[in-house]
């Protein structure tokens, strides 16, 4: 199995274990964290998409200062747009609802990420049957 796939495999299942805890949690208490890495046009269009849902949002140099962040602030789900070796280290520790979306390629320097998948994920809601039914049409 190559590293694609091998990161492809750790956010499905982090994604499908937490689906239902994740999309019962309304946007106003959700927190999305997004790597500084990514280029400015989609970080920001992130940032703006995410506010105007209700989430507050974080633009973060990597997975050790979330849990600080967190414990702050209290939010009761997470989305995090990272590398996979950041969002490893973020997830480990966390005991809450989230999901990940990982960037394109890994890199510390103008990063991207699929805008289209980060705005579905980001916008998820309690809606489990629907999402169950286009899970299964994208694997096909």
């Amino acid at each position: 199995m190559g590293n694609d796939n091998i990161n492809k495999e750790f956010v499905r299942s982090i994604n499908d274990r937490e689906k239902e805890r994740f999309a019962k949690v309304p946007y106003k208490n959700r927190m999305l964290f997004l790597s500084h890495c990514i280029i400015p046009e989609q970080k920001d269009e992130l940032h703006r998409f995410a506010e105007g849902l209700g989430y507050k949002v974080h633009v973060v140099g990597g997975g050790s200062i979330v849990h600080k962040i967190i414990m702050e602030e209290k939010p009761e789900a997470v989305v995090g747009i990272a590398c996979e070796p950041e969002l490893t280290m973020a997830v480990e520790k966390l005991d809450l609802p989230l999901h990940v979306v990982l960037l394109d390629i890994d890199g510390c320097k103008d990063t991207t990420v699929n805008v289209e998948e980060a705005k579905r994920v980001i916008s998820l809601c309690a809606k489990v049957e629907e999402l169950d039914s286009k899970e299964k049409s994208d694997k096909s």
